[in-house]
């Protein structure tokens, strides 16, 4: 995907941006949050300051992506197999969320793209978009991260217009 115009945060019309177009998003810093669930799985603090492309409109919501990996993390210590259950998700949907919002992004979900998204995106052409796995996915634990761990575009889907 090509971006077709960039914009500013202050000068953003949400129900004007076109699919490919690009916003300065503001600067957030989202807090150091633990996150349980058997074995806690640690987010340091970051201040996060970067441009998102839009990749889709529907209805009264656009869907955005972040232009570069914000950060690296395991998705689960606790083997968790479906999305929904697992820490970074949790992560993703709570602290970050909530951090963007607090800046002003009118932002009603943070979310991964999935496997499918990520193939039908022309976006990920560029390898600074593509999420990226660690080389061995079934490392033991030696005081690292366990399970998958990633870096990749966080989608921000459903910014109400």
């Amino acid at each position: 995907m090509k971006v077709t115009k960039e914009y500013e945060w202050n000068e953003v019309v949400w129900k004007d941006l076109n699919i490919g177009d690009s916003v300065q998003l503001p600067e957030f810093t989202v807090p150091k949050t633990v996150v349980g669930g058997g074995i806690e799985l640690l987010f340091e603090e970051q201040i996060v300051k970067d441009t998102a492309t839009v990749y889709n409109i529907k209805d009264d919501k656009i869907y955005l992506i972040f232009n570069h990996a914000l950060f690296t993390s395991a998705m689960d210590l606790n083997n968790a197999t479906e999305w929904k259950k697992t820490q970074l998700r949790a992560y993703l949907r709570s602290a970050f969320k909530n951090a963007m919002r607090d800046v002003g992004v009118p932002v009603s979900n943070v979310s991964l793209l999935s496997k499918d998204k990520i193939v039908e995106l022309k976006f990920f052409n560029s390898r600074k978009n593509v999420v990226a796995f660690v080389e061995d996915e079934n490392k033991k634990r030696n005081g690292q991260a366990d399970g998958r761990e990633i870096s990749g575009s966080i989608d921000i889907n459903g910014v109400v217009i």
